[in-house]
Order: C-alpha cells, then structure tokens, then sequence
C-alpha cells in the first residue's frame, strides 16, 4: 500500500494493487495523481483527506467497503475515466470534499453508487451508472434550510424512464428530512464516452 503524509505531490502511474486494508492514501497537506492503476480485493481503494489530486482511468474493483473516499476537507479531487466495479460503495464525499467527477463507469453497485455523505461541491456529469442492486446516488447529513441542489445531468442511467432512475436516489424527493436535491435531467439516452470531455462534447447526448 502507499501512504502518503508528507507535505508535496506524488504521481502513480500504471500500478496494481491486490488485498490492502487501504491500497493509496493522501493525508493532510499531501496529494497526488494516480493514473492507469488497478486495484483490487481490498478495503478502501484511495482516500484523500484533505489533499488533492486526481484519479483517472483506473479499475478499482471488490472493496469491500469503498472504491474512492474523500473526505474532511479533500480538495478538490478529479475522478476521470476511471472503472468502479462490484463494490458495495464506490464513492463517498463528506466533510465539504469537493470534486469533478467525469467519465467513469458505475458498475454492480452493492449499495450505493455515490454517497454524499455531508454538504460537499461536486459535480458528476457525463458517467454510466450501470448497477444491478443498489442506490445510484444516496444523500444524507445534510440540515440547511434552503435545499442544496446537486449537479448530476448528463449521465446515463441504463435507461430512458426519468421514474426508474429517480427510483433509485434518495434525496429530499425521498424523505423531508434530506435537504438535498440529485438534478438529473437532462440526461444522456446511451452509454457516454468513457474519455471525460466537455459539457458542449455530450450535450447532444441528453434526453430533451
């Protein structure tokens, strides 16, 4: 496993990672890239706590608790192109993490695709969630007054029913109490490129 604590910024580029409690970790006043890496068979895949960086075109598989974590203050991590497949969790954000999240593949979510887990800064345009069980998105933690609305057109849901995908996201549309709303329509109507490309490169792929 790599853990990294030191102040600076590392690059990890075309490793693989097999059974580790946490594969890559970015503590405080770190960061790093983790590029064309593979892991699996593991507990948490990469967290990044209060660090920066990016993960881009990786396969990050059987976790068993989560894929990709950020959290206490993470500072705005790119997850681009990347493969998450059969975990129960492959993406968790909390304490105010923020994040670009484009281009990846959602696949055989055991619980939740996404958890915003606290109010976070985020955007999740231009993915495939295509999981067998499980919530697409999940919202908790959050109190404000006013609900916050999340940014998560233009995707593609494994389908073109706006009722079936909104079945399988809890926000505030779900309980009162979640003062959260998931926004995501437009949405696309087929698989959108697995390379992460403009908002202008997918808009002819929403539902209109």
């Amino acid at each position: 496993a790599f853990l990294h604590t030191q102040a600076g910024f590392s690059h990890l580029n075309g490793c693989r990672f097999s059974d580790n409690n946490t594969a890559v970790a970015f503590q405080p006043h770190s960061g790093g890239n983790l590029v064309d890496c593979q892991i699996q068979d593991g507990v948490v895949g990469v967290q990044y706590d209060e660090a920066t960086g990016r993960v881009q075109g990786c396969i990050i598989e059987r976790m068993s608790s989560v894929a990709i974590h950020l959290t206490t203050h993470a500072n705005h991590v790119e997850v681009l192109a990347n493969t998450l497949r059969a975990n129960p969790l492959h993406l968790s954000l909390a304490g105010q993490s923020a994040a670009t999240i484009q281009g990846n593949r959602f696949l055989d979510t055991g619980v939740y695709s996404v958890w915003y887990q606290t109010p976070v800064t985020a955007t999740v345009n231009g993915n495939d969630f295509l999981s067998t069980t499980g919530q697409f998105v999940h919202i908790s933690g959050h109190f404000s007054l006013e609900p916050v609305h999340y940014d998560f057109t233009g995707n593609y849901w494994g389908t073109t029913d706006p009722d079936a995908i909104a079945a399988r996201i809890d926000d505030l549309n779900d309980d009162i109490n979640i003062r959260a709303v998931v926004d995501f329509i437009p949405f696309a109507t087929e698989p959108v490129p697995t390379e992460p490309q403009s908002m202008g490169g997918f808009k002819a792929r929403y539902r209109r």
